[in-house]
């Protein structure tokens, strides 16, 4: 068990007032599955993206209310571009590193390709992502991986967590020499599928799957966390987990110790909320945003997924506390 606060009350949701501005969970009417969302100082947006499949389309906006709307976005990558993408991209993220953003994302190798999917990686012609991005790097076309993300750490390192495809989805961390290449010639596994609550069937192949990793230090920069999705993401029980690396090598996998209880699950009429991106809010505060269903999805067909966003606050000792989902169709404070 990892340490934290038990006796740790989240406060009350920021309602908005009458003159506040105000956002609304789900945020647009439309889906948005694996979101990521991070907020730039220098020109005040928001940005989001999200799988789209067939190509990466980077949103924006100046509040959250109106960031998944399709008139303030603007598509970077489509599987038209000549570099043996087919299809199947999905999760993209973007990093700022040394004054270029650069977009982490993986797709298919081949036309029927969605068993065939490697990472690569897009980078900002400026500082403004609505400038446009070029095709940057294969980091290494011979793995079969998705869901990449990146991290800066205190050592001037960074590191990047995917979730490999070979006996089911198990996330690995990899050091890297630059942004776009590698400095190890393999990955090492740190989080894998254990306990009841992260094998819960059905599976793909009878294999179990942890994905969509993600970065996040506490506020005080005293601990290091990785949090991931357990389950399907077609899955009522598709549900938040968290690692956090207790050692000096991020590579060492004895440096990393798993919680035995999911952080956050299904509720207030959310169901399989799942992989999240964390966020500095305009306001400096924390948000979680992630994808979830608006339905009991018992069959366990295909289900929409939508934008969510909440703010995540932290225990005494440093452990990001999140409760519950928000309830849906409430008007909440604009960060």
């Amino acid at each position: 068990m990892l340490k934290k606060s038990a006796d740790f009350v989240i406060p009350e949701a920021a309602l908005a007032g009458p003159n506040d501005c105000f956002y609304i969970n789900p945020i647009g009417s439309a889906e948005a599955p694996d979101p990521f969302v991070t907020y730039d100082k220098k020109y005040g947006y928001y940005y989001l993206l999200f799988t789209r499949g067939r190509e990466v389309r980077v949103y924006r906006s100046h509040n959250l209310k109106d960031l998944r709307e399709d008139e303030n976005s603007k598509q970077v990558y489509s599987i038209a571009a000549p570099n043996g993408i087919h299809g199947c991209i999905w999760a993209p993220e973007m990093h700022f590193f040394d004054g270029r953003w650069y977009i982490y994302t993986s797709g298919a190798r081949t036309p029927d390709g969605r068993e065939d999917r490697t990472l690569f990686i897009l980078r900002s012609y400026t500082d403004d992502p609505f400038d446009g991005f070029e095709f940057a790097a294969f980091p290494d076309s011979g793995l079969n991986a998705i869901d990449p993300t990146v991290y800066k750490h205190t050592d001037n390192n960074i590191y990047m967590c995917y979730s490999a495809e070979k006996n089911g989805l198990r996330i690995h961390i990899r050091r890297m020499k630059d942004p776009i290449s590698f400095a190890q010639n393999k990955g090492t596994l740190i989080c894998e599928a254990e306990y009841d609550w992260e094998k819960v069937p059905p599976y793909v192949g009878n294999s179990t799957i942890v994905e969509g990793p993600f970065f996040l230090r506490s506020p005080d920069k005293s601990r290091l966390f990785l949090l991931y999705s357990a389950n399907g993401c077609w899955s009522d029980n598709y549900s938040f987990g968290v690692l956090e690396c207790v050692g000096e090598d991020l590579t060492d996998p004895k440096s990393w110790v798993k919680d035995e209880k999911p952080l956050f699950i299904m509720g207030n009429g959310t169901y399989g909320p799942g992989h999240a991106s964390f966020f500095t809010a305009k306001d400096g505060n924390v948000y979680i945003a992630y994808h979830s269903m608006h339905e009991s999805n018992v069959k366990v067909s295909w289900a929409p997924r939508y934008l969510h966003v909440q703010r995540v606050y932290f225990d005494q000792t440093g452990f990001p506390a999140i409760g519950e989902p928000l309830p849906m169709n409430v008007k909440y404070k604009e960060p």
